[in-house]
This record gives structure tokens, sequence and C-alpha cells, in this order.
């Protein structure tokens, strides 16, 4: 695959700086312009045609979230505006983050933390690392577009396998009500959290643990958002809660999350150890907890996402009799997730985005 074009959007001329130095560590990339507001943003998509464009939150005359709505709506006449990639970036304040959230929710493809600390070295390696797991997702969405005009669709990571007999399964070992859901997630989260948790909530009480793949500090956010269109309250994980009805626990950016059994009651802990699959939190290191937990009493859905976070610890759930679901590529912003669990063999149903809490539910609730 050819070069990634990519243009800068900062206010600050040092930061651009920085991003474009850290840019340069990456291969087969190439910075094709910088702006230092959302109306250059505009003129230099326009202008450069770049496969992707890091937005600054906060900058003068044109903030990032109302250039990227900006692009959004030009999105629906012209097609080099429906191409781009937008990532945004943020300090890690409370401002900074629900911005970030909100830009998230309106279709930003990932969010990087502008880093505030550590040395200078540290802060580049971190930005770096951020940058490289950006431009693989664009990479991969530029090498799976489609070669005529049409639709774009989404993103398959992994080459997915016919699903094979399941070695175990919920009706072998013998089929109960769940006691609790389960939600493995992560590129395009936000958006689809937004759109599933408000009806998953709606039927059901029962405890919600959701993964969402994001920065320390960011998560709080994503959670007071999602607080206000459900009717269960939405937290972010703190080591010590009890777990009850009418929750929905997000792990905290930058921990694990795991659970814990004390008498009758269940406790979250949190810790941070090495990531899983590149990330922590991380999915595997939840569902194996829920699997020690509540066995058969519970059901999952791997979602949209990049990697294969979630797919190893499947094997552990389907061991256990909990009922496994995965979103369909149509519906997924990158297929990977869902996709490398899928080819495991033991998903019981794949569905899309809109089916989701509906298929949970009669999962948890009725024995078929």
């Amino acid at each position: 695959m050819g070069l990634i074009n990519i243009v800068v959007i900062d206010d600050s001329s040092i930061f651009r700086m920085i991003l474009s130095t850290a840019f340069m560590d990456i291969p087969r990339v190439r910075i094709v312009a910088r702006g230092k507001n959302g109306i250059e943003a505009l003129k230099l998509i326009e202008e450069h045609r770049p496969h992707l464009v890091t937005m600054d939150v906060e900058m003068p005359e044109m903030d990032g979230l109302t250039a990227l709505r900006e692009i959004k709506k030009l999105s629906k006449t012209n097609k080099v505006f429906k191409d781009v990639k937008v990532v945004m970036l943020s300090s890690i304040t409370k401002e900074g983050a629900d911005v970030t959230v909100k830009a998230l929710n309106e279709g930003a493809l990932d969010c990087i933390p502008k880093p505030d600390s550590g040395t200078m070295e540290e802060n580049r390696k971190l930005l770096i690392e951020h940058l490289q797991r950006v431009i693989d997702m664009v990479r991969e969405s530029l090498a799976l577009q489609p070669k005529v005009e049409g639709e774009i669709k989404p993103t398959l990571i992994h080459t997915v396998h016919p699903i094979k007999e399941q070695v175990f399964t919920a009706s072998k070992i013998g089929w109960e009500p769940a006691s609790a859901y389960g939600i493995g997630i992560s590129t395009g989260g936000p958006m689809a959290l937004s759109k599933v948790l408000p009806e998953l909530c709606e039927k059901t009480d029962l405890p919600i643990f959701i993964v969402q793949h994001m920065p320390a500090g960011f998560t709080a956010s994503l959670a007071e958002s999602l607080a206000r269109k459900c009717k269960s309250q939405v937290v972010e994980a703190v080591a010590g809660m009890e777990v009850k009805n009418n929750f929905v626990y997000i792990a905290p950016g930058g921990k694990h999350i795991v659970l814990e059994k004390k008498g009758s009651n269940i406790f979250i802990k949190t810790n941070e150890d090495p990531p899983e699959n590149g990330c922590r939190p991380a999915v595997d290191v939840l569902f194996r907890s829920m699997a020690d937990i509540y066995g058969a009493k519970m059901v999952v859905a791997i979602m949209t996402g990049m990697g294969a976070d979630g797919a190893k610890s499947l094997e552990n759930l389907a061991k256990v009799g909990a009922r496994i679901n995965a979103q369909d590529q149509e519906s997924s912003v990158v297929w990977g997730m869902p996709g490398s669990a899928v080819a495991t063999g033991l998903v019981n149903e794949v569905v899309s985005l809109d089916e989701i809490p509906k298929i949970m539910v009669e999962k948890g609730t009725k024995n078929r």
C-alpha cells in the first residue's frame, strides 16, 4: 500500500511540530499540510485529499468538534470529506475529555490524549504508540475499500473462517437465566454504545459490565455521557464497588477490571497488570473473571473494534455455558474484535447493532 497522507491541525505550532516529528517514526506516512484551526482544516482537506486528519479539540475561530460536524455535513455531498478519517487530540482535562467523547459519538475514529507528564522521551514514545494504532486502523480501512464507487463497507481486520461445531454450548451444560451482561468494544464504541445501551437498560435491570478501549481520563466522561441516555446508573468502575442491579460499570482507562465474590456479594477490583492484546483494560480479563463468578448465568457481546481482544476468553465462557454474541460486519465500524470472535467457532449468534439489546436479553431470559 502507498503512503498515508495526513493533515495535522492544532493551534499550537509547537505541538504541530511534535506531531509531525512523531509521524516521521512511522513508516509510509506523509504530512501533506498543517493548519491551526477548523476553518483551515476544511480548506486543507479539500485541497490535499488526505486519508487522515489529526484534530485538536480546543482551537480558536473553529474548534475541533465544530470542524468534525462540518466534515460530516459535507461528507453527504462530497466524497473527499466522506473518505477522510478524523482523530481527536485532547488534553486530559474534564472539559477536554467531555468534548472528545462527544466527537467520538459523532463519528471521530479515535481519540489521543496529549502527553502532559513524564519525560520528553517517554511522552514521545507514548504518542508514537497511539499514532501507530491509528495509522493501522486507517491502513486496514483503505486496504478493503471497494475499487468502484459505492458505499464503503466496514473494515474486516481478520480472515473469518466458517463457524465450526461448538465443543461447549449452554444447551449441553444446562441453561440458566442470566445474572449479568458483558460487552467488549473498541473502535466505534462510543457511538455504538449510545445506541445499544439505552435499549438494553430498558430491557433488563441486571448489572452490565463494559470494557471500552479508551485512554485513562476519558472513560469517566464516557460514563457520564451514557448515563444521560440510560435508565440504569452508568458509572466508571472503581475498586471496592459492590455490584448491584440497575448499574452499568465501565472499566476505567488504563486499568483492568475483575470481579471478586465475598459471601453472597460481588465486588469490583481493578489492577494495573500488564496489558493483554495490547490493551488495558482488556476484554479478555473481564470475561474470564465474569466466567469465574457467573458461570452459565451470563450473556456477552463482542462489538465493533480493531484487534482480537475478547477472543481468547471465549473458551472460558463456552466451557461454563455462557451465551456469546458478536456484532455483524455490516454494522461494525471495524470488524476486528467481533470477526476474531466469530473465527473461534464459539459464538452463538452474530447480530446487527440494532438487534444486540433484544438478542442479549432473549438469550438471558429464554432457553432458545
